[in-house]
């Protein structure tokens, strides 16, 4: 004889572990955004900028996301997918605010580095910041 409170049981067994792992996953993801945060340094223009760099060469797609406005993010989240590094040590940048005004900033960023190749290479290149109330963030994509 079939018992349908028993079909019932496994199935609201079934879905509680399907609602479980799908909560997992979202914590899952919360913490990697959460430990991306705390590799990125909002305090001012040239601390936000040197972030940016250091995860780059880490190759950190969820630090380099992190460094740019939320509203920016979806966009720009689809091109991070394809970005290799090519630097494999920019620990010379020099970085400068070049201009600061309410809460927008530009930071020339400028040196040698080493590519992943070995090549010394040198960049020069200025950057655009806007602040919220969580800190600076790129304002260029």
């Amino acid at each position: 004889m079939h018992h349908p409170k028993k079909g019932w049981s496994a199935l609201v067994m079934l879905i509680m572990a399907l609602g479980f792992s799908l909560e997992a996953s979202a914590d899952v993801q919360r913490q990697i955004q959460g430990e991306a945060a705390a590799r990125v340094n909002h305090e001012s223009p040239v601390a936000l900028a040197r972030s940016y760099f250091q995860v780059f060469v880490q190759g950190d797609v969820e630090g380099m996301l992190e460094c740019y406005l939320p509203e920016s993010r979806m966009a720009v989240q689809g091109m991070l997918g394809y970005v290799k590094p090519t630097m494999a040590d920019a620990s010379e940048l020099r970085y400068e605010v070049a201009s600061e005004a309410g809460d927008q900033a530009t930071v020339k960023v400028a040196g040698p580095y080493v590519t992943p190749a070995g090549e010394q290479k040198t960049v020069e290149t200025t950057i655009k910041l806007r602040k919220l109330d969580t800190g600076w963030y790129l304002d260029d994509l």
